[in-house]
């Protein structure tokens, strides 16, 4: 779970973009601890968080935190602020199943399968015997080669309680983010983030 980590970055920056360098995330702190030791028996609801935010912020910060509360994918557009961009280095990544499996006793036993994955959706189970991958026997795991692509199906015969099926997988892109910062351009924003 990174998403929480996430978000307080995002609210250190916010902060900072908007005090022109002056309060963040320290500063926030600072705030909570002095409401938090006057009563320290009580915590924060969420709208006295968002009131204490706003009021380092010099405005209303409920539209930051009501996209922020959303499931889904953040928005990282806030970083150009600070000379940065958040990319992808998965974006064009190769076809998946979210099959994983092991050798056991002999045999290809599913171990893991990734919710929502090409496999489950397949109708594929956790100790399933994997016999083979397009008519082609499997000696170790399925093979994805390199000419496959998104959208190609294999087409894999499983032994389930002694019954031989066969299941059709339509291979995916790995939805497993790989996200790397980048700095695009010069900013005073970012040098004060950094303390540089």
């Amino acid at each position: 779970y990174n998403k929480g980590m996430l978000v307080a970055w995002m609210l250190d920056l916010y902060l900072l973009e908007n005090s022109k360098g002056k309060k963040g995330l320290d500063e926030l702190m600072q705030m909570l601890w002095q409401h938090y030791k006057e009563e320290p028996n009580k915590g924060f609801s969420k709208s006295e968080f968002i009131a204490i935010c706003s009021e380092l912020a010099g405005h209303s910060m409920e539209p930051f935190f009501e996209v922020l509360m959303q499931t889904g994918e953040l928005n990282y557009n806030h970083l150009e602020t600070f000379g940065l961009t958040l990319e992808d280095q998965n974006q064009n990544s190769k076809p998946w199943t979210g099959i994983s499996s092991a050798v056991d006793n002999g045999k290809i036993v599913v171990k893991r399968i990734v919710i929502n994955s090409p496999a489950e959706k397949a109708g594929l189970a956790v100790n399933d015997e994997l016999i083979a991958q397009d008519g082609w026997r499997l000696s170790e795991a399925i093979e994805i080669r390199d000419e496959m692509n998104i959208g190609d199906r294999l087409t894999l015969t499983i032994s389930r309680d002694g019954k031989i099926l066969d299941k059709v997988v339509e291979l995916q892109p790995d939805p497993q983010k790989d996200y790397r910062l980048q700095i695009t351009s010069d900013s005073e924003l970012r040098d004060c983030w950094l303390e540089i």
